[in-house]
């Protein structure tokens, strides 16, 4: 397995709904050798998220590029059918599996059975994965409450990898596992998924955040704009919700000077339009607060917290936020900031 070690102290957001890892060894979950895995992660609408990683005898040296494993996703996609342009593509990391991966958000749920469902035929993706060794098929359900999955196939599923696909805390659950050889007969896996909590979320004017942890900053994959630290790439955003009622979801690691108490401030057009709020939690249609935490040590200057963004598409949405001063911070959800914050 893969370690990736921050010595900057900035906190990794793993996971569109995983978990947080701060400055302290950061590890990948280990996926596979010799084998191209795929995690289909399903909600209510269909499948929401592809998951992968793309791996050869060792995580290191033989490792497929990102440029290979982009050329895998695009296989995959035109084998399952997915339109291209419904499909976010980070072709250079994985939620789960971390740079030996790759991640498709997908921006409508893709559907492909008269009552919803998702239709996998391993058939068109075995091939695919001929290259590097065994096709290694987790099908699992987004984390919500209230929802249920239900997989349908000939060949019996194997529980998943405790500590890949099945792993606790992450942004999947109730995984469903197949590893098939290019030889194996057909099967066809369909999934869906049910249930009465949908991935609605809460709503309220105004949500505070519960702290997070510590951290010095100084990571150059952030924005410094004091009060506030924020990424500057492109945050990976999927569908959720039942139909007729579906939003963009995104989560994002934002730091806030330790020391004050912060507020993020939804301006006024965008209201109706976007959320912010807590991962499992409330979601603020106007106003979030960040409290002042207090550092474990008094050295280190931000709070790191995760933030739940859901707009109604994709796009560079600006916020406020005020503090000792105040700035407006864009972040890009599922679309490129045109603007340079």
């Amino acid at each position: 397995m893969r370690v990736r070690v921050w010595t900057c102290g900035v906190v990794a957001l793993v996971a569109a709904v995983g978990f947080v890892l701060l400055p302290t060894p950061a590890g990948a979950h280990p996926s596979p050798l010799d084998s191209l895995t795929l995690d289909f992660i399903v909600d209510q609408s269909g499948l929401v998220v592809i998951d992968g990683a793309a791996n050869r005898a060792t995580y290191d040296s033989d490792a497929p590029s990102p440029a290979e494993r982009s050329g895998i996703v695009d296989q995959v996609v035109e084998a399952l059918g997915i339109p291209r342009d419904a499909a976010q593509v980070d072709a250079a990391n994985s939620t789960l599996y971390h740079e030996v991966g790759f991640r498709v958000s997908l921006h409508a749920p893709f559907a492909n059975t008269a009552d919803g469902g998702v239709r996998i035929d391993p058939s068109a993706l075995q091939p695919i994965a001929a290259s590097l060794g065994t096709l290694t098929l987790d099908v699992c359900r987004v984390v919500a409450p209230e929802l249920n999955l239900t997989v349908d196939a000939a060949v019996p599923a194997s529980q998943p990898d405790p500590s890949g696909a099945g792993a606790p805390q992450t942004d999947r659950a109730d995984c469903h596992t197949w590893a098939l050889h290019a030889e194996d007969p057909p099967m066809v896996v369909t999934a869906h998924v049910t249930g009465t909590s949908a991935s609605e979320p809460i709503t309220e004017r105004h949500v505070t955040l519960p702290c997070g942890a510590p951290s010095p900053g100084g990571d150059p994959t952030y924005t410094i704009d004091y009060p506030v630290m924020y990424p500057k790439r492109v945050l990976q955003a999927h569908a959720t919700g039942a139909a007729g009622s579906q939003l963009l979801q995104a989560d994002v690691v934002v730091g806030f000077w330790a020391h004050t108490e912060s507020e993020v401030v939804v301006p006024k057009a965008q209201i109706g339009h976007v959320s912010i709020g807590i991962r499992d939690g409330p979601s603020a249609t106007r106003r979030l607060s960040a409290p002042k935490c207090p550092p474990e040590d008094p050295s280190d200057s931000w709070t790191m917290l995760v933030m739940r963004i859901r707009v109604d598409h994709a796009a560079c949405v600006p916020f406020t936020v005020t503090a000792r001063n105040t700035t407006t911070i864009r972040l890009a959800v599922g679309a490129p900031c045109k603007v340079r914050a």
